[in-house]
């Protein structure tokens, strides 16, 4: 049961600040776990950092059982030395785990009285984890073994289903997908779950308007999802004085190439002043909003945010919180409790001014980071950001020699797409799509962008063909 999320503004006193910091400044600059001894008493842990999570077992891809806030202080009852994870005593009388990062934590107290290993029986040991993949939206979805150490696939694919934006719960178990009843604009559509072994496929929600990219809550019992909420779903021919204010219609010529502006027809009006009409079929312009449904009922609530909101994702740190792409406002950040939204990326951050490059944001399983697709004047790169908004970094690009062998083959410079990032379980990886080879590939890289390389060994994908056209879809999911 996560406790009420107004006991994030408590403020740690002046004096425990002071004690947190020395102890940071004493144990980081020998590099081993922040332990302060005291005489007598059994172990605490107090949290130094503004929120912690509180995890089922010694390892972020079991489940978040509870939420610890800065200042908050627990007994300590066993830890784990090969993973760094503390056990603790919960307040409501429950037993969790959660991760030493070395400044986010402040253990006091006499170690010695845990006279044996911390109980690690209920921890998901898996010697792999699961990558899932669609070849396109609203297409083949395949699940596939990595190697947890080399981020490497170790098995061949596996098909799982039909559909688009696959989502792998937080305990690893299941995952969600949207499907559309037509391909047309405005269709009704569904969300779906399945077993990660490919069993147990059921609805969960029908009668959506285009749903896609589900994003579970960090407990695994909701998920949020874009849904067209209204707006222009369908083209339509209008004519007017003046030009059209929003994008036109721009069919395909008899030789297979596009002439901007052949769509427009002049008018005359006869009758009256002999008035000139510009004619025209504007493209559709719906409106998209944020649902978000109960796993075990199926029923949904919409969340308050601007008229183009596209793309959430889940802060794990923050169960309150969801992080979404707003088309005319970039990243945005919405409290889904309080019912308000703020820009995601401060003043400072963006020089004041909105930038609308990230699309398709994503948070690292420990909610300190999201990375994005992020459109750089014609193509897409990984960038990541801090969850504050802070401290944007690029992770990808295309090497210069690429653009000199280009030019000396007589070939327009083009530069790499690397696009749709999802995190490893424990975050220190980033699989991405990209097109460097000529065609869409899976890749990894530590994150923060080095050893760049093929997540799967060649012929691994043999026969299949991976799609990404440029509208923010989630392709990957990694638990």
């Amino acid at each position: 049961m996560m406790r009420n999320r107004t006991a994030r503004r408590r403020p740690m006193s002046y004096q425990l600040g002071m004690a947190v910091l020395m102890t940071l400044l004493t144990m980081s600059a020998i590099g081993v776990p922040v332990v302060v001894a005291q005489e007598g008493g059994s172990p605490t842990l107090t949290v130094a950092a503004g929120v912690v999570n509180v995890h089922g077992g010694p390892e972020v891809t079991v489940p978040v059982v509870d939420v610890l806030w800065q200042g908050d202080q627990v007994d300590v009852i066993g830890y784990d030395a090969d993973s760094g994870w503390w056990q603790v005593s919960l307040p409501d009388g429950g037993v969790g785990w959660v991760r030493d990062r070395g400044d986010n934590l402040a253990i006091n107290g006499d170690l010695s009285v845990l006279t044996a290993p911390a109980d690690v029986s209920g921890a998901d040991q898996r010697a792999t984890s699961v990558l899932v993949f669609q070849t396109v939206s609203g297409g083949p979805i395949y699940a596939v073994e990595v190697d947890p150490v080399t981020a490497t696939a170790v098995s061949p694919p596996r098909f799982l289903t039909i559909g688009m934006d696959p989502a792998i719960s937080p305990d690893g178990q299941t995952v969600a997908f949207t499907r559309w009843d037509t391909s047309l604009w405005g269709t009704t559509g569904s969300l779906w779950l399945i077993a990660i072994d490919g069993s147990d496929e059921r609805m969960l929600a029908d009668g959506l308007y285009q749903p896609r990219s589900a994003s579970w809550s960090p407990d695994g019992t909701q998920l949020a999802l874009n849904v067209v909420t209204g707006g222009r779903t369908d083209y339509e021919y209008k004519c007017t004085s003046g030009p059209p204010s929003d994008p036109i219609h721009d069919p395909l010529g008899d030789d297979g190439q596009r002439d901007s502006g052949i769509d427009v027809v002049v008018e005359y009006e006869e009758d009256g002043d002999h008035s000139v009409r510009l004619c025209y079929t504007l493209l559709p312009r719906p409106y998209w909003g944020i649902q978000v449904v109960d796993v075990a009922t199926g029923e949904g609530e919409m969340v308050p945010t601007n008229v183009f909101a596209f793309t959430p994702t889940w802060d794990p740190a923050n169960p309150w919180r969801i992080v979404y792409r707003d088309d005319e406002k970039g990243l945005v950040s919405v409290d889904i409790v309080e019912r308000t939204g703020m820009s995601f990326t401060p003043d400072i951050e963006r020089s004041m001014v909105n930038d609308m490059g990230d699309h398709g944001p994503v948070f690292s399983p420990d909610g300190s980071q999201v990375a994005t697709s992020y459109w750089q004047n014609d193509h897409w790169e990984i960038q990541t950001l801090n969850a504050d908004g802070t401290g944007r970094v690029r992770l990808t690009s295309t090497p210069v020699y690429v653009w000199a062998e280009q030019i000396l083959a007589g070939q327009e410079t083009q530069s790499w797409n690397n696009a749709a990032p999802a995190w490893s379980p424990t975050g220190s990886q980033i699989a991405f799509v990209t097109d460097r080879t000529g065609q869409w590939e899976i890749w990894v890289m530590h994150a923060d962008g080095s050893n760049q390389r093929p997540m799967f060994p060649d012929g691994t994908l043999d026969g299949l063909t991976l799609e990404y056209h440029d509208v923010d879809e989630r392709v990957l999911s990694w638990k």
